[in-house]
């Protein structure tokens, strides 16, 4: 049973093969506008420098910073990837900063499937978490430096990316050890998840000392990469965008839950494609406090199948 878990999971960590970037923002990439980031180092983990890009718009003065986490499966995938640069220059021309970070790769040297193997996916995806709030930390006590605004920081990913942005506030909430590095009383503005999904050892999701920031949800319901709906095994949860949305929509908690009829996993690649209703989620909930929910089944034609979207876990970890 253990091992079936771990294999489904394996599958919902997120594809993670050479040049997948390239190929699947091609689509949405379009001109040479660029801003160049200023790069700074704000950890040392593992023997490994840990950077942030930091995409400054004209005007930073009160804009809300969006952190974003890089796709990759906890295998690959960069900070200053093709689609990771266009991302933070749309969003920094429309007048927000945008913070794109290195995070360490927890499953790179994985080649081998077992048992014990579920303890490196969970390893995985607290190590992206850490490393979120690593960055977290530096942005906090070089705020004033930076001109950052530290009750309007949002964070996002795609993909693994997404797990830990995602896994990170459900920590933050839950006030897990984890989460002890942040400061008493702080919690992001807002959480931007493209085909992301929670991790429990315990049983259903749960937010049990404080309530979530404002959520936005995206995901394909056919998605087979990172489950739509998730799995469950005893207390082992690996909850998807369905199952968070149900905990959000029936605790009234604020959230904008984008579903895209029988599209998979390619939703986790179209964050360019969809900055612009990013942007929208940030100018409602976090500028203009809303507390409304939203929950959308959509149609894009824009957004096609893809055979990446499709990919299996062995071709993922195992060589």
């Amino acid at each position: 049973m253990l091992k079936k878990i771990f294999l489904t999971l394996l599958v919902a960590v997120g594809l993670a093969t050479e040049g997948w970037s390239q190929a699947i923002f091609s689509w949405q990439i379009s001109g040479n506008d660029s801003i160049p980031p200023k790069t700074v180092q704000f950890a040392k983990k593992d023997s490994a420098a840990l950077c942030m890009d930091i995409y400054e718009p004209e005007n930073g003065e009160n804009a809300v910073t969006v952190i974003f986490m890089f796709p990759g499966g906890f295998v690959s995938g960069e900070r200053n990837g093709n689609g990771e640069k266009a991302f933070c220059n749309k969003l920094c021309q429309n007048g927000f900063r945008a913070i794109s970070i290195d995070y360490r790769l927890g499953l790179k040297d994985m080649h081998k499937i077992g048992l014990k193997s579920i303890g490196l996916l969970h390893r995985a995806i607290y190590m992206a978490v850490e490393d979120l709030y690593s960055a977290t930390v530096y942005i906090l006590a070089h705020s004033e430096e930076l001109g950052i605004d530290t009750d309007k920081i949002v964070i996002s990913g795609a993909s693994a990316g997404a797990l830990s942005v995602l896994q990170a506030e459900y920590e933050l909430c839950n006030r897990h050890d984890i989460a002890s590095v942040l400061p008493e009383g702080f919690n992001y503005a807002g959480v931007i998840s493209f085909s992301g999904a929670i991790f429990s050892e315990n049983g259903k999701i749960k937010y049990r000392e404080t309530d979530p920031c404002p959520h936005m949800l995206l995901h394909g319901t056919s998605d087979r990469i990172v489950l739509y709906n998730g799995v469950r095994v005893f207390n082992q949860n690996f909850a998807g965008t369905n199952r968070i949305a149900k905990v959000f929509l029936k605790e009234e908690y604020p959230c904008r839950i984008m579903r895209f009829k029988d599209n998979e996993h390619e939703i986790a690649g179209s964050y360019v494609f969809l900055a612009d209703e990013c942007m929208k989620f940030i100018n409602d909930y976090v500028i203009g406090n809303s507390r409304r929910q939203s929950d959308a089944l959509l149609i894009e034609p824009a957004i096609k199948h893809s055979a990446w979207g499709s990919g299996s876990f062995r071709s993922l970890y195992v060589k």
